[in-house]
């Protein structure tokens, strides 16, 4: 059975500030790689937080069977090799609603 996790990731040492999202280098393969893993029921939301899209932080609600697993599912994320860094995973009990 799986839980929920919020994983927050940050800007990491291979981040271009001032360039937009979308223009960060290998943008295409990390896009692709959320898309199969949204596809597969794995990642259920995710997007950037806070007033700039582009410099903030991302919030990826995953379902797995416990935080290690939850992070382990980016291990193959073109962005974990310095673009981005998981900067926190937690455990998230859902009390109103139902994930998407």
């Amino acid at each position: 059975m799986s839980a929920l996790f919020l994983v927050t990731f940050a800007p990491g040492p291979g981040w271009e500030p001032g360039r937009p999202r979308r223009a960060q280098d290998r943008w295409d393969e990390h896009a692709a790689f959320m898309d199969d893993l949204l596809d597969a029921g794995i990642v259920l939301i995710g997007g950037p937080a806070g007033e700039s899209i582009d410099e903030g932080p991302t919030v990826v609600l995953v379902a797995a069977p416990d935080a290690a697993a939850a992070a382990s599912v980016f291990d193959d994320d073109p962005w974990l090799d310095g673009m981005v860094v998981i900067e926190q995973v937690q455990r998230w009990t859902l009390w109103l609603g139902t994930p998407p």
